[in-house]
């Protein structure tokens, strides 16, 4: 069964009550907490207190946070300090977890230097995966220790570019059990590889979540324009087990978020595997 999430802060509102009211009214029962949770503070910087305050919101609408959104991972590899804070960040990250009733953590593979100045994908990844090593073992061995899956979302400026880097920085982590997949399938798809079958017999097995974007005409036909629709990512996902959120993400205004979650909403009904 697939739960159907959304990230609140794409509702265009600073009223976190309002954003979870209008997405579960258009048929979401779980929400991906990342920024906008009050004023400018987000998932790093909320106090326990607001997160109390943020249950009796989920509470009135019978809803859950289904994922923490954190920018784990967002930080340079090179950098001692930022190593470190890192390493503190998923600490708290794992502390809202356990908080909000959930175990996914979303998270990425530290930035990857030639995105920006050449377009490509981290050429490198055997070269620099000690340092991978040293910067998350610590967060490894919390996560086992915590009950809590830290989950890669391939994004092209990180390390973490597509589903075969996503695997193979698990690979090389050693392949805890505490490592999954937030699988974007339109990150993936718009670094040329095809997701079905092609991005997904690297993550088979792995997948914890899932991110749901438009095509270019607003729906998810198709997803990223590429042949592969997200029908059939939901069926390959369900056949092989999959029971988890994805979260309806970078609709690029809160009424298109809102009928992204709707068009979601329908097709999982119709599939007979949205839960409820």
């Amino acid at each position: 069964m697939i739960e159907l999430a959304f990230f609140s802060d794409e509702l265009g509102t600073n009223d976190l009550r309002e954003a979870i009211r209008m997405g579960v009214e258009a048929g979401a029962s779980g929400i991906e907490v990342r920024s906008k949770l009050f004023g400018d503070h987000c998932v790093n910087t909320v106090t326990n207190e607001e997160v109390r305050i943020i249950k009796g919101y989920l509470k009135e609408f019978n809803a859950r946070v289904a994922v923490i959104g954190s920018g784990v991972g967002k930080c340079a590899l090179d950098k001692p300090e930022e190593v470190a804070l890192n390493i503190a960040r998923f600490k708290r990250m794992t502390e809202l977890a356990h908080m909000f009733g959930t175990n996914i953590i979303r998270g990425f593979g530290f930035w990857n230097p030639y995105w920006k100045t050449e377009r490509r994908l981290q050429p490198d990844l055997p070269g620099i995966m000690p340092k991978l090593r040293e910067a998350f073992g610590p967060i490894i061995e919390h996560a086992e220790k915590e009950g809590v899956v830290l989950a890669f979302e391939p994004e092209a400026d990180t390390n973490t570019g597509n589903c075969a880097q996503v695997r193979e920085i698990i690979d090389g982590l050693g392949g805890s059990k505490a490592l999954g997949v937030a699988w974007d399938v339109n990150n993936a798809a718009h670094t040329g590889e095809l997701p079905l079958p092609d991005g997904y017999r690297h993550i088979k097995g792995l997948v914890r979540h899932l991110h749901v974007k438009p095509d270019r005409d607003r729906s998810i036909k198709t997803v990223a324009n590429t042949s592969v629709s997200y029908r059939q990512v939901f069926e390959r996902l369900i056949a092989d087990g999959y029971d988890g959120p994805a979260s309806i993400e970078h609709w690029g205004s809160p009424e298109a978020m809102l009928d992204g979650i709707r068009q979601a909403c329908a097709l999982l009904d119709e599939m007979g595997v949205l839960k409820r």
